[in-house]
């Protein structure tokens, strides 16, 4: 959207607000949970047409899933906000040469997967299935995937060995305030969408923190995050990393959000690897 387009959304959910915050509340909910892009292309779908595609069903959702079967451990790759499992691409490569078997999902509305909104707490659930059927040995999240997995690990035993977060951002309202302030919102409306958010998910904005769910999660975890990220601040990632006791924490500069690079693959063959 250009700033014409998220100046106008926003002025009108700031006048809707003077007169009722929680109508306000729900528009900005479902507008903060509907992902712009993130279905296949040709050449995501292309890429993807070299594993083998399986679905599983979650609350009435179709997951999709692919799997390159190779006879080593197996590695689940979540990917983050406004993607799908072809941003794996590179890496998947990497795992296939060391013989891992390789498992991706897309997100609730993400890829082939279903829903019309996404949210951390879904994902989870998408991910916890595909977990279930698959068995996995290590797990890898990117971004939105990262929070959904550390939100699986710190409210269901997981059997995985080792799990890594990369560009992970920490707190729900540090990204919705983000939200807010690139649509121009007022007070008024992030507190009704604050309540609405509240009603939906039974929480308030500030319980959903990975820095807080790492105080009770003990399986090793390689957190990777770039200084120049503009998504999610390295200092938040820094304090995840100091509160998920053994973590190990490498800064990269240059990689931005996306943190595709070389010495990001090596780190996680290393670090699964050991």
């Amino acid at each position: 959207m250009n700033r014409f387009t998220l100046n106008a959304i926003g002025s009108a959910l700031n006048s809707l607000a003077l007169a009722s915050p929680s109508e306000a509340g729900k528009h900005i909910l479902r507008l903060f949970c509907s992902p712009r892009t993130g279905r296949l292309r040709a050449g995501d779908r292309a890429f993807l047409e070299t594993a083998e595609w399986g679905k599983v069903v979650v609350k009435g959702l179709d997951v999709q899933y692919y799997v390159w079967e190779n006879a080593g451990p197996t590695v689940l790759l979540a990917h983050g906000w406004e993607s799908n499992s072809a941003r794996w691409q590179v890496l998947i490569a990497r795992l296939g040469q060391q013989n891992y078997r390789v498992v991706s999902l897309d997100a609730p509305a993400h890829g082939e997967s279903g829903s019309t909104e996404f949210n951390a707490i879904l994902y989870a659930d998408f991910i916890a299935a595909v977990t279930e059927q698959f068995q996995p040995d290590f797990a890898i999240g990117h971004s939105a995937g990262g929070m959904a997995l550390a939100y699986l690990l710190a409210h269901q035993a997981s059997q995985f060995r080792k799990v890594a977060l990369l560009s992970t951002p920490s707190d729900l309202r540090q990204i919705t305030g983000v939200f807010g302030r690139m649509l121009g919102l007022s007070a008024r409306a992030m507190q009704g969408y604050a309540e609405q958010a509240r009603q939906k998910f039974g929480h308030d904005l500030d319980y959903f923190s990975v820095a807080e769910f790492a105080k009770s999660i003990s399986i090793p975890c390689l957190i990777i995050h770039d200084t120049g990220d503009p998504t999610a601040p390295h200092a938040d990632a820094q304090r995840v990393a100091q509160n998920w006791s053994g973590a190990q924490f490498i800064t990269t500069e240059g990689l931005g959000h996306s943190l595709q690079g070389e010495e990001v693959y090596r780190a996680l063959l290393e670090f699964i690897g050991k």
